[in-house]
C-alpha cells in the first residue's frame, strides 16, 4: 500500500542517472585536452532531479526508480535517504552515467543510452489516495501501468518531455498538466502555440517551457499566455543543467501545496527555483527559505 502525504501523495515514475558534471572554459575538439574548473559527481535524470526538488521544498514525495547495486547506485540512494524520499528502487545491471559539461556557451551533455536493463519488475504499488503522478518518459512499462492506473482513478498526471523517447506520443494526451520543452515541440514537427492550442483541448494546464524566454500556459479551453523567465546577469550564470527538471519539481510542489492560489503564483514559485539552481554549480535543489529569498530579491513576496 503506498502511504500519502496527509495532504495527499505524489509518485514519480522516473529513471535516477549518476551525472559526472564538469566545468570547462573552452569544449575541447579532436584530440583537444581542456582542465576543468570543477567537477563533481551528483545524482540527476529529469524525473527524479524533479522529484529530489519537491522532496528538499519540503514536501516528501514516493519514487520509482531503476538502480545498480555499484558505487553510482549508492551515492543516489545516500542522496534520496538525505532528501527524506519514499524510496521503491528497481534493481539494473549498472546505475545509468552521463556526462555534462557547462560552459561559456550553454553545456554540453553525453546521455547514456536509452536501454532499460532491469533485473526485476517494477514496484506495484496501490495509488488509491494519491493527488498526482509525475513521469518522465523513463521506464515505459512501469509508466504505462500507472498512466493508466491514475487516469482509472481519476488521478492527475503530469509529464515533463524535454525530447522525443519512445512511447512518448501515446502518453501525452493521457497527461492533465503536462509540461514540455520548445525543443519537444521541434522534434514533433509542431510550433509553440499549436501544441498548446492542441493540449489546452483536454489539459487542466498546459505548459511549454522557452528556457531563457521564460514559458507559456494554457487552462482547459482558454487562451495561451506567456510568462517571462525571471532576468539572471550573464555574469552571474554558473550552470544551465537542470533547470527545467527544478521548474517541473517546484511546480510540483506548489500544486501540491497551495491548488487553491491562482495559478500564474504558483508557476512563479516555480520559475524561482532555477533562477536560484542557476547561480551555482551543480543541481543541488533550494530550500523552500531560499526560494522564497529569490522571490524576493524580484520584488515578488508571495504568503508562507
Amino acid at each position: 500500500m503506498l502511504r500519502t502525504h496527509p495532504n495527499g501523495g505524489a509518485l514519480f515514475v522516473c529513471q535516477a542517472i549518476s551525472d559526472r558534471v564538469a566545468r570547462v572554459p573552452v569544449v575541447p575538439t579532436g584530440d583537444g585536452k581542456t582542465v576543468a574548473t570543477k567537477m563533481k559527481d551528483q545524482p540527476g535524470g529529469n524525473g527524479f532531479t524533479a522529484a529530489m526538488t519537491t522532496a528538499w521544498l519540503g514536501f516528501k514525495p514516493h519514487v520509482i526508480s531503476g538502480i545498480g547495486n555499484d558505487p553510482a547506485g549508492q551515492d543516489i540512494v545516500n542522496a534520496v535517504l538525505k532528501a527524506g524520499i519514499h524510496w521503491h528502487p528497481r534493481a539494473m545491471k549498472e546505475t545509468p552515467k552521463a556526462v555534462i559539461i557547462p560552459n561559456d556557451r550553454g553545456r554540453v551533455i553525453i546521455s547514456p543510452p536509452e536501454d532499460e536493463d532491469y533485473e526485476e519488475e517494477y514496484s506495484p504499488l496501490n495509488i488509491q489516495g494519491c493527488r498526482l503522478l509525475h513521469i518522465d518518459g523513463r521506464q515505459r512499462d512501469a509508466t504505462k501501468y500507472y498512466v493508466g492506473e491514475a487516469e482509472r482513478l481519476g488521478i492527475d498526471r503530469y509529464c515533463d518531455f524535454g525530447r522525443i523517447r519512445p512511447g512518448i506520443e501515446d502518453l501525452l494526451p493521457k497527461m492533465t498538466h503536462p509540461s514540455v520543452s520548445e525543443r519537444f515541440c521541434e522534434q514533433m514537427g509542431r510550433s509553440v502555440d499549436g501544441m498548446l492550442t492542441d493540449l489546452g483541448k483536454h489539459c487542466k494546464v498546459a505548459i511549454v517551457t522557452l528556457g531563457a524566454n521564460g514559458l507559456k500556459y494554457a487552462v482547459e479551453g482558454g487562451l495561451i499566455k506567456p510568462l517571462p523567465a525571471f532576468e539572471v546577469a550573464p555574469e552571474d550564470v554558473v550552470d544551465e543543467n537542470g533547470l527545467g527538471d527544478g521548474f517541473n519539481g517546484g511546480r510540483v510542489f506548489a500544486d501540491l501545496m497551495w491548488p487553491d492560489r491562482p495559478l500564474e503564483d504558483r508557476l512563479r514559485f516555480a520559475m524561482a527555483v532555477p533562477a536560484f539552481t542557476i547561480k551555482r554549480f551543480g543541481n543541488e535543489p533550494p530550500t523552500l527559505e531560499e526560494v522564497y529569498q529569490t522571490l524576493l530579491e524580484y520584488g515578488i513576496k508571495l504568503a508562507a
